[in-house]
């Protein structure tokens, strides 16, 4: 009950990191985010969440080797699509490695524009890049 009356508070501080970009907005938008993820509320992915994107994640989660995703994700997926996610991956893994912009441009083709946009869900974001290159630095 106490996150309900907390949450308007949090979405109108999220707009105000947005808008207002300022390092003491950004600052609050994180305290407020976290506060609500320690309460249980992963606000954050409620514009992804529904039965048809929980289908897709259980789907996911079944295929249980490489060549298993190699069918599924050639299937449900477009090339491009493919090669933009893993694209994605590659630059969070380098920007976690301290290369630079250019330097991650050149390896992987990446637009700034996107490299910067992963730059933010690195720092700003759900913690899914961080929580799961963790997991792959481990095997």
């Amino acid at each position: 009950a106490i996150i309900f009356l907390f949450l308007p508070e949090f979405l109108t501080e999220c707009r105000k990191a947005v808008i207002v970009n300022s390092r003491r907005q950004t600052e609050r938008f994180a305290k407020l985010r976290n506060m609500c993820i320690c309460l249980g509320a992963d606000v954050m992915n409620s514009k992804i969440r529904d039965e048809y994107t929980d289908n897709l994640f259980k789907a996911i989660l079944q295929l249980r080797t490489i060549e298993e995703c190699y069918k599924f994700f050639e299937d449900i997926c477009t090339i491009s699509e493919i090669k933009a996610l893993s694209q994605r991956l590659e630059v969070a893994k380098m920007l976690r490695q301290k290369k630079t912009y250019t330097e991650i441009s050149e390896k992987t083709g990446a637009s700034t524009a996107t490299i910067s946009r992963v730059n933010r869900c690195l720092i700003y974001g759900a913690d899914g890049y961080n929580m799961i290159l963790d997991r792959l630095e481990t095997e």
